[in-house]
Order: C-alpha cells, then structure tokens, then sequence
C-alpha cells in the first residue's frame, strides 16, 4: 500500500518545482526518477514499480486516467506497459489547485507521512519543504541550505542565463527563512538531504 502515498508525494514533488504545471501527469523520466527517489528511501525493503500505483491510484476517486485508445484493458506489468496503456493521469481540480499552495500542500505531506511512514523516515518532508524554496533547483541536486543559512552550488552546475542573474552567483548569499519557527527545517534534515541527495 505504499506504492500509492510515495506516488502522491511524487507528484506533489514535481509540482512544487513546477515541473508539472498543468493537471496533467505523465509516466515522464523526471516522474519515475522521482518516485524511484522515494521508494528508495521509504521502501527499500520491497520491490517496487511505478505502474502499480499509477495505474490503481484511479480507484481511491481523485486520481483519472486518460487511457490510449488501444488499451486492451488488462493491468500494465511494467513502466513499459503503462507507457503504452495510458495517455496521462489527472487530479480532481480542487485537489490540484490545493497541491499549488504552499501552506496546503505542507499540510498534504505532513498528513501522508505521518499516516503512512514512521517517525524515522520523515527526511522527504525536509526535502519537499526545501523544494518549495527553490523551485526546479534541488531536484537537480545543486543547491543546498548550510548550517549556517547560506546558499551551496554544485559545483558540477552550467547553465545559461541571459536574463536573470545566474544561479551560481547566489554561491554563499544569505537564505531569508521564515519569521515562524515551524516552518524552518531541521538542520538535522538538512544534513541528511546533504549526505544522501546533494553532491557539493
């Protein structure tokens, strides 16, 4: 049953980052590498598949999908099969809109990991929390709070800027975090997204 909650918080992942930014989720590389993310460090134990919950999340009422009109309509065994059975999943709207918004959206993730992982595992909240900050950025694993609030780029990191000042110029600046201490992360977290996501 958790294939369908690391899904969910998948898709909230890539949202946050607007990686989808329409109500439309796509058996997509970014989403299988993210779920694949998750699974990795919620459930290592077991063998997992994306086509699993992607496929019978329809059943929980606020997950649709549009299949492919030669779907034969036997359940997809692999990401291959999904690919081939479904055009794209969609949320309720409601349910969509609410996952835009920042202060709904943390309240989802707290909810899903508290119902469904232990104490222990609640890492992807930091790092989902920390994505809200950087849109885009810590997916690609570049960019990272310190210890000390200031910004790190990986040094690896090229991109090109014409119109905006460059990501690697933000290199040691001063991160503005919340007045509210709850919605700060735990340098803790912080540490472990450091350890086992980040690559400085």
């Amino acid at each position: 049953a958790q294939y369908k909650p690391i899904l969910l918080l998948s898709v909230i992942d890539l949202i946050s980052q607007q990686v989808i930014n329409e109500n439309k989720i796509f058996v997509s590389d970014e989403l299988l590498n993210t779920f694949n993310k998750y699974w990795n460090i919620l459930a290592s134990e077991y063998k997992g598949g994306l086509h699993y919950p992607f496929f019978h999340l329809q059943n929980e009422g606020f997950w649709h999908l549009v299949l492919k009109p030669n779907f034969n309509g036997l359940q997809p065994k692999t990401t291959n099969k999904l690919k081939q059975a479904v055009e794209y999943a969609f949320l309720d709207n409601e349910l969509f809109e609410l996952i835009q918004e920042p202060g709904s959206r943390k309240e989802l993730i707290d909810t899903l990991i508290t119902v469904w992982f232990s104490a222990s595992q609640k890492e992807p909240t930091e790092i989902l929390n920390i994505n809200d900050n950087f849109q885009g950025v810590t997916d690609q694993e570049l960019e990272e709070f310190t210890s000390k609030s200031k910004v790190v780029v990986n040094n690896d990191f090229c991109e090109e800027s014409p119109n905006m000042k460059p990501i690697r110029d933000f290199q040691g600046e001063t991160i503005l975090l919340p007045d509210s201490e709850k919605y700060l992360p735990s340098l803790e977290s912080i540490q472990w997204h450091r350890n086992n996501i980040f690559r400085a």
